[in-house]
């Protein structure tokens, strides 16, 4: 019966809304753990996003997927190495360094997309935003699904 499985599914909500009042650290545990599992699987979502993008080039979506992934790849590197650099450098240098973080991270899909698909400045540009937008739009989206599942994970515990 549906019924009864909507009223378990708000038990279970329930219990991780409760338990997330009395420890918030739960929340961002959950997440964290369960964050680098939504970035791969949208590595697909991703490709087809350059797919799209791209279409006129002639270029195949395992390409596009061989890109994603070294790409993101290149991202968890340097997320990895800023986590080791938070531990050594003062709190009081973040602001800055996420700053050059963004710019640096930006510039580097920027010349990746160039020297990849080999299109103009102009339409590397173009490309460029639209595709960050479109995959920040889907970022945003599964990252409210992230919390979703993550509340209910806590709360089936």
């Amino acid at each position: 019966d549906v019924t009864v499985e909507v009223e378990a599914f708000g038990g279970v909500m329930k219990t991780a809304w409760a338990k997330i009042r009395e420890d918030p650290q739960l929340l961002l545990d959950g997440m964290v753990d369960t964050l680098p599992v939504v970035i791969f699987l949208l590595l697909p979502v991703f490709a087809l996003l350059l797919k799209l993008f791209y279409v006129r080039r002639g270029v195949h979506y395992v390409t596009h997927l061989v890109f994603s992934l070294n790409l993101h790849a290149f991202f968890f590197l340097f997320a990895s190495i800023l986590m080791l650099l938070n531990t050594i450098l003062p709190d009081s240098i973040n602001s800055i360094r996420d700053l050059i973080t963004i710019l640096y991270l930006g510039g580097y899909f920027f010349i990746a997309l160039r020297v990849v698909y080999g299109q103009s400045y102009l339409k590397t540009t173009g490309k460029w935003c639209l595709v960050t937008l479109s995959y920040l739009a889907i970022l945003l989206c599964a990252s409210f699904g992230l919390i979703l599942v993550t509340v209910f994970l806590i709360g089936y515990r």
